[in-house]
């Protein structure tokens, strides 16, 4: 039990459990650019509609861990024109505006 509690505790300090993303709403890809010196190979992503809180879109850097996952979801539903719903963390926004740009937490298809 003990082991247990210490694993939660590095988990939950870690962030595994985001409560603080913002789902936006079920959406056409609009924009994808990627950059090749800017932070760290960072993306940025808008939709058609982005929702309240991540007001212009969402960005994620090639260092992510699920970068490679959630890059391929997004451009196959902008090549496919396939609806998705992006999850973003509006505690981490993107260096690379002045704008609200909300850090991705993960990508869902959607029919």
């Amino acid at each position: 039990m003990k082991y247990l509690l210490i694993i939660l505790a590095v988990l939950i300090s870690n962030g595994a459990f985001a409560a603080d993303y913002k789902a936006s709403p079920i959406s056409s890809v609009k924009f994808v650019s990627s950059y090749n010196e800017f932070g760290n190979g960072d993306v940025q992503i808008r939709l058609d509609e982005n929702g309240s809180d991540c007001t212009n879109g969402f960005w994620m850097t090639k260092s992510d861990p699920g970068f490679e996952a959630n890059f391929s979801m997004v451009l196959a539903a902008a090549q496919a024109s396939s609806k998705i719903r992006i999850y973003g963390l509006p505690n981490k926004l993107w260096p690379g505006s002045s704008n609200i740009y909300c850090k991705v937490y993960s990508v869902e298809f959607h029919k």
